[in-house]
């Protein structure tokens, strides 16, 4: 048996950490159980790059960029500087999930958003202007992406004297007097509170099947494979409420030759196997026709539901076809994996093994609808295309009709699982027959639903982990005092 602890934490990603760190500030005595070794520390959160907050000034975020040194890019930021107040955050968070996500969580989480980055920025971790500066996005990310972010994370803890246990997964919990007794493998451990923060349920083989349905049973993820569900199983057996949006998930389009998993320290990795410039482009089964609209929305409040809707087509891969025209607008990983280049559309489709004649059917009736204007890919232009028997084409609607032609080839990589634990404001997890708060146990992160439904708004998960991960902290550590 080892000695007990205040607070007992399941998983090491960012949500998790955060929690620890605020545990440990306010002084209570943390250990965290992680499922992985430690030279593959860090979860999911490691291959990331960005954090969605709100912001009303460019001084707020100035202060962010303390050392900022390009020039260029710092001029681009101001030239191109919009507000993103936390009302707006909120709708675009909610328009996402279709008005369907929990609004009180929401709200929490686009509220304290700068105050948390500010706190992250007080902890040694820096941000750069991005590259490419598109509307609808904060523009700019975390210098060093996810890597230095757990980098951080990970030597804040341990300085404030947080004890990790690697390849320790979180088995069983149990009641007793005064708080949780936790079991992994050949170890008990009592703690006086517990977080949830394990991450979701997408390297469930059995979960995903049960869940999302069978076509999930064979999926790459886009991401570590350490997330079993543990946290949200053990809660449900002591009772808590399980909540938010079982039937989707975070999944988006990769290439074709994509990983089984992914580790930490395979952020270049990730970044090489994405797929996100569908608007640039067509989107095309191996049918040779589109199956959605692919300027609905900006790409990062799109891309988390295009995995899905590959499940669902034959063979559960498409292409993603440009012409010379948007070359350029494809980011380097596209050429570092295998793509087809034909000189005519009549040759692609051949090389493909389409459907004869079903390519240029498609492509004809595509550029037919295609009005005489220039786009803009950085924001929302209002280009639209109606070509008849296909969807609809809402932004960015250009003929593809210079060759050389470029087809890639890409499938589902599921990143991570919508629904979850139930909490309230404070992190509580909630009981499923009183919905009031199970005593001393605490969620954050991705273990957490209610959140997310249907799509998806990118960078805000690493938010609200950031934001409930804190909070689970405090109010644990206060938790632990008075037991």
């Amino acid at each position: 048996m080892k000695q007990p602890y205040d607070v007992l934490i399941a998983g090491a990603g960012n949500a998790g950490l955060c929690a620890a760190i605020s545990a440990a500030e306010e002084g209570a005595k943390v250990v965290v159980l992680e499922k992985s070794p430690k030279k593959y520390r860090g979860g999911n959160s490691s291959l990331t790059m960005n954090l969605r907050f709100s912001y009303e000034s460019l001084l707020e975020l100035e202060q962010l960029l303390a050392d900022q040194t390009d020039d260029q890019r710092y001029g681009e930021l101001v030239e191109n500087f919009y507000k993103y107040p936390v009302f707006h955050m909120v709708d675009d968070l909610l328009r996402t999930s279709n008005y369907r996500a929990d609004r009180e969580l929401i709200e929490m989480v686009a509220k304290n958003s700068l105050k948390d980055i500010q706190w992250l920025y007080e902890r040694s971790l820096r941000w750069e202007v991005k590259p490419n500066i598109m509307d609808h996005s904060v523009p700019i990310r975390v210098r060093g992406g996810g890597p230095e972010l757990q980098k951080i994370n990970f030597d804040r803890a341990e300085k404030l004297g947080v004890d990790i246990l690697y390849e320790t997964p979180i088995k069983s919990l149990k009641n007793i007097d005064r708080g949780w007794r936790v079991s992994s493998q050949s170890i008990c451990i009592d703690a006086k509170t517990v977080i949830f923060a394990c991450g979701g349920y997408q390297g469930n083989v059995r979960m995903r099947c049960h869940y999302l349905g069978s076509q999930w049973k064979h999926t790459a993820l886009r991401g570590v494979r350490y997330n079993t569900g543990d946290g949200i199983r053990l809660a449900e057996q002591v009772g808590g409420i399980l909540r938010g949006d079982f039937k989707n998930a975070h999944a988006t389009p990769q290439s074709s030759m994509a990983k089984d998993y992914l580790l930490p320290g395979q952020q270049a990795e990730s970044q090489k196997s994405s797929r996100y410039a569908f608007n640039c482009g067509i989107l095309v089964g191996n049918d040779g026709r589109r199956f959605l609209d692919e300027g609905s929305d900006m790409p990062n409040f799109l891309y988390a539901e295009i995995g899905g809707k590959l499940k669902l087509l034959p063979g559960q891969t498409a292409f993603q076809i440009i012409d010379a025209k948007t070359r350029a607008c494809i980011s380097a990983g596209y050429w570092q994996t295998p793509y087809y280049t034909e000189a005519s559309v009549e040759k692609l489709e051949e090389t493909l093994a389409f459907p004869k004649g079903s390519l240029k059917k498609t492509i004809d009736g595509y550029n037919q609808a295609c009005p005489q204007k220039p786009i803009n890919l950085r924001y929302m232009d209002g280009v639209k295309a109606y070509p008849r028997g296909q969807p609809t084409r809402s932004n960015w609607a250009l003929k593809l009709d210079r060759g050389p032609f470029y087809a890639f080839p890409i499938q589902c990589g599921l990143t991570f699982t919508y629904g979850g634990i139930g909490i309230n404001l404070r992190a509580e997890v909630l009981s499923k027959d009183t919905n009031e708060k199970i005593p001393g146990l605490f969620a954050c992160g991705e273990t957490v639903g209610g959140i997310f439904y249907g799509n998806y708004a990118g960078g805000s998960g690493m938010m609200a982990g950031t934001v409930f991960g804190r909070i689970a902290g405090r109010q644990a550590a206060v938790c632990s005092k008075e037991n």
